[in-house]
């Protein structure tokens, strides 16, 4: 693989794809590399419905109804600023952990906000460190119904996700350590503003018996003694090459990048430039699937799409199958080829089409018979009005134009596809070599640009 191939591939998978002005650079890929790993100015998400204590009932009541509705709209708010930022692996990591550690915001959404932003704070940080501070959290408390973790009545419902989960994997642990795990988080809670409290009356102070450790331990000790074991290093090492690299398991790779993750006490920067340095990183290049999020967001950045209302977003997200801050369960989003089935491929190949125009695929007619030419002309305009209901978007087509300016029409097809592509992709790319609009719309309405 060549080094312009490299760099389109890195920025395609530790970010949302790439800007042509990066293809023209000429740095190395430590460089690039480098750059993605250092640290700029940290985003937030901003908070909504705060200090619901000091509320009197009936205005708390109001904001529970308006909370559960902007609950669904947190996912776009981040969507934008994902589309927006030039901190794309900050955001790419974000959204690692927002799967990793997977909750479900409906009732509360300054809760989800509060974790998105703990997630974000740690995202290039310490493992151990983000693991504690999720624990922490009220929208996990909640989710796991640790609030109703007591001494008189452990819930083990944390601690079991916490191993099975988050930390050590399945079959890595014993039902009495999820019962002893459970006693020595008894008691976390949270205010109803949200902030953390140990409940002293709700917390079991006594000896615990935890993987061949015994000793009053609380919550951060279990989450120690998770981390310890080297096999939390391999599972999330596991987690780390499936989100990066591949859906099926190299266990070589895994086992090189867990050493590395355990060397550094868990800390995510040296591994991550491991992992982008390695030769089995860019030997995977057009083998995974993306994610709706990656999907989205890679083609708004590109091609300056903007969203004039939070309900397209909603919308987007909940037709590709991946609406944020809302999982399916506990164990998040499925990923590879649980993306695709026959509904979701068929709208995610629409999807280029929809953003760029409004709907329908465009090429070039001149060779059609006038009948089929006005067959195509009034399935375009049913489709542009059908879209209108639901999406209000626009594209900046100035910014498109500029921003691909300097790339050739086979260039600008390499770097969207890769390299294997059907003789049907191919017919229809020559069809549509009149302009970059229709080209881009065909291009991005492939199969193969799926993959990435």
């Amino acid at each position: 693989m060549d080094e312009v191939s490299k760099q389109i591939h890195l920025y395609q998978r530790a970010g949302f794809g790439f800007a042509p002005k990066q293809l023209f650079t000429k740095t190395s890929i430590a460089a690039s590399i480098a750059t993605l790993l250092a640290p700029k100015e940290n985003f937030k998400l901003i908070s909504f419905t705060e200090n619901w204590a000091s509320l009197p009932k009936e205005q708390r009541e109001e904001q529970r109804k308006m909370a559960r509705k902007e609950s669904q709209k947190l996912g776009g708010y981040w969507l934008k600023q994902m589309i927006a930022t030039d901190d794309v692996l900050l955001e790419k990591m974000t959204l690692f952990w927002h799967g990793h550690f997977a909750c479900h915001i409906n009732a509360r959404p300054d809760f989800g906000v509060s974790l998105n932003n703990i997630m974000r704070d740690h995202a290039l940080g310490n493992f151990r460190v983000l693991t504690k501070k999720v624990a922490r959290e009220p929208a996990m408390l909640d989710f796991l119904n640790n609030t109703q973790n007591k001494k008189s009545s452990p819930n083990e419902n944390f601690s079991r996700e916490l191993m099975e989960l988050f930390t050590i994997g399945r079959d890595n642990y014993t039902e009495t350590d999820i019962k002893e795990a459970a006693r020595a988080f008894s008691g976390w809670a949270h205010t109803p503003d949200g902030d953390f409290v140990v409940r002293k009356k709700h917390h079991d102070y006594d000896r615990k018996q935890f993987m061949g450790k015994t000793d009053n331990l609380n919550g951060d000790d279990i989450i120690d003694i998770l981390c310890k074991d080297k096999r939390t290093s391999e599972f999330i090492a596991g987690k780390l090459y499936k989100f990066f690299v591949a859906d099926m398991p190299d266990k070589e790779a895994i086992s090189e990048l867990a050493n590395v993750l355990y060397k550094h006490d868990y800390e995510i920067k040296p591994t991550l430039n491991h992992l982008f340095s390695a030769k089995w990183f860019y030997d995977s290049a057009g083998t995974k699937i993306k994610s709706p999020t990656e999907l989205l967001v890679g083609l708004s950045r590109a091609y300056g799409i903007k969203y004039n209302d939070d309900q397209s977003l909603i919308f987007l997200q909940r037709s590709l199958g991946q609406h944020l801050f809302r999982p399916p369960n506990v164990a998040g989003w499925p990923a590879g080829q649980k993306w695709i089935d026959s509904s979701t491929l068929a709208f995610r190949m629409r999807l280029p089409s929809i953003l760029l125009n409004k709907g329908v695929i465009e090429w070039n007619l001149k060779d059609e018979p006038d009948k089929m030419i006005d067959l195509k002309t009034q399935y375009r305009n049913r489709a542009k009005e059908k879209s209108k209901k639901w999406l209000q978007i626009s594209t900046d087509w100035n910014f498109v134009e500029d921003n691909w300016k300097n790339i050739s029409q086979e260039f600008f097809v390499n770097i969207q596809l890769p390299p294997i592509r059907s003789s049907m992709a191919n017919d229809l790319i020559e069809k549509s070599r009149t302009d970059l609009k229709s080209l881009a719309t065909t291009v991005l309405s492939l199969p193969e640009y799926q993959l990435c």
